[in-house]
């Protein structure tokens, strides 16, 4: 049986993907912010796109640098990931630092890149949309990264637990993928008595 709910949160429903942790610096000022709200939105060109709230210190510092990297954080960064979402770039001033997590150069841009984590997107701003209480920038990938047993060219590999990407599930609740497969898709129970 389905039930209705309140139509203020109900995106959630749609939140089950990646959580990444996203770097910006202009000048002096760096800070990083958890993200769930992402997605690819072309292929030729490498185009992500990114909404974040407009109070944020982020937020500001994408505006200005016209630039930011997407840090992918594996299971073992979840407590990191969460405190990164509570403490605010204002209030904090190296949000990095107080989380325990390590700053490193990029290749192309001059936001840093998360040394823990298990890959990175440089991207560099190539548009951006007004909406309500988020702006949604579309970010161009101009370098990436990831762990080489991490991933094969074409999806996630998913076989060793620290080499498995966080997801966001809604609200507090996170989770990683089980595995990979190809449709039909068949339990594992299945398979095993064959």
């Amino acid at each position: 049986m389905k039930v209705e709910i309140p139509i203020i949160g109900a995106q959630r429903l749609v939140n089950g993907g990646v959580v990444v942790l996203v770097t910006a610096k202009y000048r002096d000022r760096v800070n990083v912010m958890t993200a769930s709200w992402i997605t690819a939105v072309s292929g030729a060109p490498p185009l992500v796109g990114l909404a974040v709230h407009r109070g944020t210190l982020t937020h500001d510092l994408m505006v200005q640098s016209e630039e930011f990297v997407i840090n992918i954080p594996w299971v073992g960064l979840a407590e990191q990931v969460q405190r990164c979402g509570e403490l605010s770039g204002w209030e904090v001033e190296d949000k990095l630092q107080e989380v325990g997590l390590t700053a490193d150069d990029a290749n192309y841009v001059e936001a840093p890149l998360i040394e823990e984590c298990i890959g990175h997107l440089e991207c560099a701003v190539v548009r951006t949309l007004d909406l309500d209480d988020h702006t949604f920038f579309v970010g161009q990938i101009v370098a990436a990264q990831v762990e080489e047993e991490a991933f094969d060219g074409e999806s996630w590999v998913l076989t060793e637990e620290e080499l498995k990407p966080l997801q966001h599930l809604g609200g507090r609740y996170f989770g990683i993928s089980a595995g990979r497969f190809i449709p039909p898709y068949r339990a594992p129970e299945e398979e095993e008595e064959e």
